[in-house]
């Protein structure tokens, strides 16, 4: 694995106490090389191990769209619903808006996280409930449903709204009795108001000269994040689309396709996944950024491949994890051929 092992070196060199990050590659459902390395908690040296917790920021974004998924084939919505027909006080403007513009980005609905940052305005400790105020509040889509892909946060937030409307439990139980507790994901917590204690995370920084500052996690919404997981555990969440354990492959599929523009393009974006295609192999991935935790998770299903990187060291050198993933890829099924 010399280009993952490079990749480790030109971190880790120059660190002798720093955070750090947890790194798995998998290949036919099975760990082919794991490795984790330094601090927690830079206050007490605690180190990373494979059973830390990161907060995975909007990698949750796979466990929402699941979750729809899971809806749909349980026949409590069609993907082709109207939102309003589940949230009627709706502004007017949402009257063409379907489940499935909402999962794939291309509702319209705008992001609440850019439109505060653009007005200088805080997001910490804002909860559903506000982003569903938020939603109230715009008098406009910002661009007509379908006609294009954009990024929305909000949207997310509104299909765990749907998810608890449509299943009579929250968004943590629901996600807990049907994907964390069959997959035996022992360390994966949705974080709310009322969430007590999460053991043995690790805690976002940032540098600022010579010293680690404080850059932790301090938002209370769900669907568009709010979840803490482990390599270990995540590790459990890939593997169940190679064995089929939640979906069937039909369904994995579906999960893993972009979605038709009404101009007949195809989108970004499949069931809480990006899409790129890549010398005509389909790659599926996601990051998860927000304050100091930076992560990453990516598949070649063609190949049953999958990376995963958790990090909580927020610096733009992390930013070559999304230019050498598709190069670890293909790295590991060399490895995986022979």
């Amino acid at each position: 694995m010399k280009m993952i092992d490079e990749f480790i070196a030109n971190y880790t060199k120059n660190k002798s106490e720093a955070p750090g990050f947890s790194l798995a590659v998998m290949k036919d459902g099975r760990t082919v090389y794991n490795k984790s390395y330094g601090f927690r908690s830079m206050e007490d040296k605690t180190e990373i191990t494979e059973d830390t917790c990161f907060y995975i920021a909007s990698l949750a974004k796979s466990f929402t769209a699941a979750a729809i998924m899971l809806l749909y084939e349980q026949s409590k919505l069609d993907l082709n619903d109207n939102i309003n027909k589940y949230f009627k006080d709706l502004p007017q403007h949402y009257d063409d808006v379907k489940i499935i513009n909402i999962v794939n980005h291309t509702s319209g609905i705008k992001d609440y996280f850019t439109v505060y940052e653009n007005n200088n305005k805080s997001t910490d400790n804002m909860t559903n409930a506000d982003v569903y105020d938020f939603i109230l509040r715009e008098k406009e889509l910002e661009y007509p449903c379908n006609s294009r892909f954009g990024y929305s946060n909000t949207a997310y937030v509104l299909l765990a709204l749907l998810i608890e409307k449509l299943s009579g439990q929250s968004f943590s139980d629901f996600l807990e009795h049907n994907f964390f507790k069959p997959l035996g994901m022992k360390n994966t917590f949705v974080f709310t108001e009322k969430t007590q204690v999460i053991p043995n995370r690790a805690y976002g920084y940032k540098k600022e000269g010579d010293k680690f500052c404080d850059f932790d996690y301090c938002g209370l919404t769900t669907g568009d994040g709010g979840i803490y997981s482990t390599i270990n555990d995540l590790k459990l969440w890939m593997a169940a689309f190679e064995n089929e354990s939640i979906f069937n492959k039909d369904i994995i599929d579906k999960i893993f396709t972009s979605n038709k523009l009404n101009d007949g393009s195809r989108g970004k974006y499949g069931f809480g996944w990006f899409i790129l295609e890549e010398d005509n192999v389909k790659v599926p991935f996601h990051s998860g950024h927000y304050n100091g935790f930076t992560n990453i998770i990516l598949k070649v299903p063609e190949e049953k491949v999958s990376i995963i990187i958790l990090t909580n060291y927020y610096e733009e050198c992390w930013q070559s994890i999304f230019k050498n993933c598709t190069g670890f890829a293909m790295e590991t099924e060399e490895i995986g051929s022979k």
